[in-house]
């Protein structure tokens, strides 16, 4: 879960795209041939800026929220819940943000205290009680961050995904509709395989995406 979906800039799958766009119906003695590499496009356009931006906000929170609790270990089931509610609010407003400050201040109080009674001697019946109770806190933080590692995996492998299918689209889209405007028969993408190209319309492309709203 931890890994970055975006650690290249290259992020959009070439693969889900066809490797030959028709821009025309008629293919003639005359035919016009473009390239686009649809990797470049679709990362130097706002849309690709704006969706590498929303994944990596996406991953950084729930890494947050995992490396809180392997760091801290003794939340309590709830605590652990309103931390990840809260982390991952789309739009947290400034109560939401003084809420998860207050239960993060609160669980690292506790993990501080479960260390003192740690190096404590003499250990009333209260303390041992705290203690147990901090331990179960550990063992149940820990079942968490398996459980919720895969979780947030699962989410954020749908939200690329998402993402993904949405830029092919507006790709697709935009490179048909400059294709037939510039009279090309065929438009191939070539992603980082051609070093010139004399039509080579990705840049064209990219206005495109700029240009969707």
């Amino acid at each position: 879960m931890t890994r970055n979906k975006f650690a290249t800039a290259g992020w959009l799958v070439a693969a889900g795209l066809a490797g030959v766009f028709l821009a025309g119906g008629f293919q003639g003695p005359a035919d016009k041939f473009g390239m686009v590499d649809v990797n470049k496009a679709v990362s130097n356009s706002d849309l690709g800026k704006k969706n590498k931006e929303t994944l990596d906000t996406a991953v950084k929170a729930r890494q947050g929220v995992i490396e809180f609790m392997r760091q801290q270990r003794v939340l309590t089931r709830e605590q652990a819940t309103k931390i990840r509610d809260l982390s991952l609010k789309a739009a947290p407003t400034d109560q939401d943000k003084k809420d998860l400050q207050k239960i993060q201040n609160d669980v690292i109080a506790s993990a501080k205290n479960f260390d003192g009674l740690n190096q404590k001697t003499n250990l009333t019946d209260d303390d041992r009680k705290q203690l147990q109770e901090y331990h179960q806190s550990i063992d149940n933080t820990s079942s968490l961050v398996e459980e919720w590692s895969q979780s947030f995996g699962q989410e954020l492998d749908a939200l690329q995904t998402q993402l993904i299918q949405d830029s092919i689209a507006k790709a697709d889209a935009a490179i048909k509709d400059i294709g037939k405007k510039e009279g090309y028969s065929i438009v191939y993408s070539a992603p980082g395989a051609t070093v010139y190209a004399a039509n080579d319309i990705t840049d064209a492309v990219t206005k495109a995406l700029n240009a969707q709203k």
